[in-house]
């Protein structure tokens, strides 16, 4: 129903900027402290009620771009909004594979936020087919500012380990399937 009858939510939950965002913490296991937090998208319309809905459609009707900038916006503006309450901890934010910020953007998010640069933690995710040259600039973007890359979900989509080798990730968030039932599974130890 969604796909079917959703552009108009789509358009508008885009150009209202209609989303904000949960920080989810990361915890460094061996000292129990909060390193960093995730930006969760939290879509403020009735129809799209999750980040999931919001992703098939704008896939659906090639706006993944939209969304890709969106989120590197609305996340940030939320983390400027709560500073006092995130410390030093770095932000990781959530970017679709196989898009990039256009320059422009790109020139414009770094003039608004160039006081969290080195803290933003570019999260790849692999459940979707990502391209060289998204992978690259990503990259190239992370080295500039001081910061990393993550892959998220890994080992539920593409090529895990060809997904390590060519983004040479600093973080890896291992997907919850491979790991559940480790403690009693000698199999997944």
């Amino acid at each position: 129903s969604i796909l079917l009858h959703g552009k108009e939510e789509l358009n508008h939950f885009i150009d209202q900027g209609l989303v904000k965002y949960a920080f989810q913490p990361i915890v460094e296991v061996k000292t129990g402290k909060v390193f960093a937090y995730e930006a969760l998208m939290r879509p403020q319309t009735k129809k799209l009620s999750s980040p999931l809905d919001v992703i098939r459609l704008a896939h659906s009707q090639s706006k993944l771009y939209e969304i890709e900038r969106l989120t590197w916006f609305k996340a940030m503006e939320c983390f400027e909004e709560q500073k006092e309450h995130f410390g030093d901890a770095k932000i990781f934010i959530n970017s679709i594979p196989s898009y990039a910020l256009a320059k422009q953007d790109l020139e414009m998010f770094e003039k608004k936020f160039n006081n969290y640069l080195n803290r933003i933690v570019i999260e790849i995710t692999e459940s979707e087919q990502g391209n060289e040259e998204c992978t690259k600039i990503k990259q190239e973007i992370a080295a500039r500012w001081g910061s990393h890359l993550a892959l998220d979900d890994f080992g539920s989509g593409y090529n895990s380990e060809v997904a390590l080798l060519v983004l040479s990730p600093k973080f890896i968030k291992i997907d919850m399937t491979i790991v559940q039932g480790i403690d009693t599974d000698k199999n997944r130890q």
